[in-house]
């Protein structure tokens, strides 16, 4: 069945500039990402800082068109839209940032900047309004405060104005980075249980981005797996978590406390951290992760795998993967 949201073969580059710049071609920020989001699920994507999550869903989302590659959204080509009729679409997906602070204008209230989303869509300033309070409402922010600006707010609660502010165009599709990683412990949980009460109200569609391996194993239906710019492991989170195939999804689980990987504890695995830089380096042929990894082989430098069905929808990019194999 297809996926309220696909896509196929993404590709963004960076282009850094000036003493950062690296190379012409610029630097692989996504590679090659294919994948799909069903509808009224939650697809969960992890990885260490800097693998390209947040690329990815700004990419998917078309903030920061990819360089190549398409991005379905209900069936509908994104690449291939402009103007009002990309504009049109993009109210039925939005994005939730991670620092709430950042995401909302420390000289506007918290109202107007919850309603501005409705006010560049031509409503009217009644039912702007009351949708505005309606939804802080929903998000546990009393109507009284809407008159209010972002710093009388607590973390918590400038969160939970992003995410009033994100449903406000009525979306379908909501890309959640990092939500709560910036929330102590407790409020974490709050917010969490009010995606999921707000996912069941409207229906909604999420993807998931964190490196919180636990909270992406609580959310999700599906688990993605992201090593520098492309998906090296993707299947059921169940499946995933109880059986992970590829090497650096392994390393991944196994730095997690509590975590229950086959794997984990293997004595030949390498000291050197999945995230750090390699130290046997490495070239632009073959598998990317094989400086790191604990079962690298000759044929590791020469080819270079593709994302494949191991079995049973457990998508997995390693040579040596699959059924009876890793």
């Amino acid at each position: 069945m297809a996926g309220l949201i696909e896509t196929r073969s993404l590709v963004k580059r960076h282009f850094p500039g000036g003493l950062l710049r690296r190379a012409r071609s610029g630097v692989l920020a996504v590679d090659r990402v294919s994948l799909s989001i069903e509808r009224g699920g939650i697809f969960g994507l992890v990885g260490e800082s800097g693998c390209g999550k947040t690329t990815l869903a700004r990419a998917i989302l078309h903030l920061d068109p990819p360089s190549a590659g398409e991005v379905f959204f209900d069936g509908m080509r994104l690449g291939g839209m402009r103007g009002r009729e990309l504009r049109e679409l993009r109210r039925r997906m939005q994005i939730v940032f991670q620092d709430p602070n950042s995401a909302l204008d420390p000289k506007m209230r918290v109202g107007d900047s919850v309603g501005e989303g409705l006010r560049n869509y031509g409503v009217a300033k009644a039912p702007r309004e009351e949708r505005v309070l309606e939804l802080l409402d929903l998000v546990g922010i009393p109507r009284a405060h809407a008159s209010r600006h972002p710093h009388e707010f607590s973390g918590g609660q400038k969160q939970r104005i992003v995410i009033a502010r994100a449903l406000t165009v009525g979306p379908e599709f909501l890309a959640l980075d990092e939500p709560v990683s910036n929330l102590d412990v407790s409020i974490q949980a709050q917010i969490i249980n009010l995606l999921l009460d707000l996912k069941a109200r409207f229906a909604l569609t999420y993807l998931f981005i964190s490196h919180d391996l636990h909270l992406v194993a609580y959310l999700s239906d599906r688990i993605g797996v992201m090593f520098r710019g492309r998906i090296v492991e993707c299947a059921a989170t169940a499946e995933i978590m109880g059986s992970p195939l590829h090497p650096y999804t392994r390393r991944l689980f196994s730095s997690v406390p509590g975590v229950a990987a086959e794997e984990a504890s293997r004595e030949d695995a390498p000291a050197t951290e999945p995230g750090a830089a390699a130290g046997k380096g490495t070239t632009g042929v073959g598998c990317p992760y094989r400086s790191f990894c604990e079962v690298e082989e000759p044929r590791c430098a020469l080819l270079e795998p593709d994302l494949a069905d191991a079995g049973g929808g457990h998508m997995v990019a390693c040579i040596r993967a699959g059924p009876g194999v890793v």
